[in-house]
């Protein structure tokens, strides 16, 4: 007989994705010599098959993604700064607007299973019209037994206010239906809020684009006022310029697409004055 692989469950006749994972998109495929082999995972997670009993699919930690599941060549990696990585799937850079919901008996739900987080994910991105990526749950701490709550967010480039309607639909029929099919009760405790951009991030424009041959996320722009930094690696970031000089091109002296660290544009001090940033005031 074969040895089941680590991340499977074997019954003596069959092979089936452990921890549920199927239902979120893993998939095995029975091989000509008899075995079967992970070729797929669900997003979120590194593919892991180097060797037959060591096949897997690994979640990233928070904070990391991937990007890519069906290959075992990508592995997780830091999220890039401004972005948020749910649940170790590609980074969503947008507006976030956030609502609580409560549920009085939980039913089926388990926000500590990563199953359970995804299918409540999935049935309420078909409720509220949006693509299950954008939506994200955040555990809150729980009062008492029987009941929890989260926080749920959407993230996307739309209007602020699209994205705040689709939230107060909840407060209709629409949790209702949801938590039905998971034998819950629930309500949504909190108005939608916009929550604000990420402080220094947010100010700075950063926006970083993904490399479609490596899943690697770069720094692409910066605001005016800033200059844009990405080589070496290390020190990607957008370099505000201080009291004394300014910027109005991110890009300025940069050899094509490398930009390393560099000065700011030095404030003629006889007949301007540069409060730092783009601001250039002359006298």
């Amino acid at each position: 007989c074969h040895e089941c692989p680590k991340g499977a469950v074997c019954d003596g006749s069959s092979l089936s994705a452990a921890g549920g994972l199927g239902d979120m998109g893993s998939k095995w495929e029975l091989h000509l010599d008899g075995r079967w082999y992970l070729r797929s995972c669900p997003s979120g997670f590194r593919l892991i098959n180097a060797s037959y009993e060591l096949q897997e699919c690994r979640q990233c930690p928070e904070g990391q993604w991937v990007f890519r599941s069906d290959d075992p060549a990508y592995s997780c990696q830091k999220c890039p700064p401004g972005a948020t990585c749910p649940h170790g799937r590609p980074p969503l850079f947008g507006n976030k607007v956030q609502t609580v919901i409560s549920v009085t008996d939980a039913g089926s739900i388990n926000l500590d299973d990563h199953v359970s987080t995804w299918l409540l994910l999935s049935s309420l991105a078909v409720e509220l019209g949006v693509p299950v990526e954008s939506l994200v749950i955040e555990p809150r701490p729980r009062r008492r037994q029987g009941t929890v709550s989260f926080t749920l967010t959407i993230i996307a480039n739309g209007p602020v206010a699209d994205l705040q309607s689709a939230l107060e639909g909840l407060q209709g029929g629409s949790l209702e239906k949801v938590m039905k099919t998971f034998n819950a009760t629930a309500s949504v405790s909190a108005q939608p809020q916009v929550i604000a951009g990420e402080g220094a991030i947010a100010q700075s424009g950063a926006e970083y684009a993904i490399d479609p041959s490596t899943g690697i996320a770069r720094l692409v722009s910066c605001a005016p006022g800033f200059l844009l930094v990405n080589t070496p690696a290390s020190a990607e970031g957008c370099k505000r310029c201080e009291r004394g000089s300014y910027s109005l091109d991110p890009r300025n002296d940069c050899l094509g697409d490398v930009c390393t660290d560099r000065q700011c544009t030095k404030c003629p001090l006889q007949s301007a004055s540069c409060p730092g940033g783009s601001e250039f005031l002359p006298l």
